[in-house]
């Protein structure tokens, strides 16, 4: 984000039933934040971030989950989810200005369905 700070995602390859932080943030000086979500929002994703994604100004976070079929579009000032977004296989995001961009394995991008897969490999740019 514009003011140097680093969004991460990770795996949980241990115990499924026990949700844990998935995504946090480091800033210039090296502080590490993990988002506070509920037990319950970190089930979703079921131990698996594809992809993750954020605003200029770090107030939005997008994470994806493709084992769990779904984006999770966060509020981080809030420390709260302002939408799921369910979709099979969901991994690919982009965030620019106050547009969302989701791709999925079995061919949805943007809510379209195409006779093709994507991946997690998703960028917003400026085109002129």
């Amino acid at each position: 984000q514009e003011d140097g700070t680093v969004w991460f995602a990770c795996q949980n390859q241990a115990d499924q039933t026990m949700p844990v932080p998935l995504a946090g943030s480091v800033d210039v000086n090296s502080n590490v934040r993990m988002l506070d979500l509920p037990d319950g929002d970190w089930a979703k994703l079921r131990g698996y971030v594809g992809s993750i994604a954020c605003s200029s100004d770090g107030q939005r976070v997008v994470v994806t989950s493709p084992r769990g079929g779904v984006a999770l579009d966060i509020n981080t000032a809030r420390q709260s989810i302002m939408k799921a977004h369910y979709s099979p296989d969901v991994c690919g995001v982009s965030v620019h200005g106050g547009s969302l961009l989701l791709t999925s394995g079995v061919g949805n991008v943007g809510g379209q369905s195409h006779n093709i897969s994507f991946d997690n490999h998703v960028s917003a740019f400026r085109m002129g």
